[in-house]
């Protein structure tokens, strides 16, 4: 929760009125801080807008830029749209340079239309510490 509430909401609001923050030093001493906040982007608003954009440039080269790889319910059929426009081309040049992320589906989906072969993907875990299981000797890691 803390995180959440200091990390994330503590300089929301209008950028034109500063954070007023009050802190106590170790001698009990108040102070009054006046924060500037700055403008800043949700995750929504980055993850919006056309995830892939095409282009054809001279040569016959296509040029595939891929902004994100968000999952949502056109984002498939938009990706295929472009690709019968790829193999119309003699090369591909694909920039993920400002790429946000997205769901890892989403990049399979797009991968396995480049190569009929299998291709190695990420390994993860994330670890959880659950107190109960592990006192009761089924903490896996």
């Amino acid at each position: 929760m803390s995180l959440q509430v200091y990390g994330h909401f503590l300089l929301s609001g209008s950028v034109s009125e500063p954070a007023k923050i009050k802190v106590k030093d170790f001698n009990g001493n108040i102070k009054t801080f006046n924060i500037l906040r700055e403008p800043w982007l949700m995750e929504e608003e980055i993850f919006k807008g056309e995830p892939f954009f095409f282009k054809k440039l001279p040569n016959n080269i296509g040029y595939l830029k891929i902004h994100n790889f968000v999952d949502s319910k056109d984002v498939r059929p938009k990706f295929d749209s472009v690709y019968a426009k790829i193999l119309d081309t003699d090369g591909l040049i694909i920039d993920v340079r400002e790429n946000f992320g997205g769901a890892t589906q989403i990049t399979h989906y797009v991968l396995k239309h480049f190569s009929n072969k299998k291709f190695r993907t990420v390994n993860w875990k994330s670890p959880m510490n659950i107190a109960a299981h592990k006192a009761w000797g089924e903490n896996k890691d």
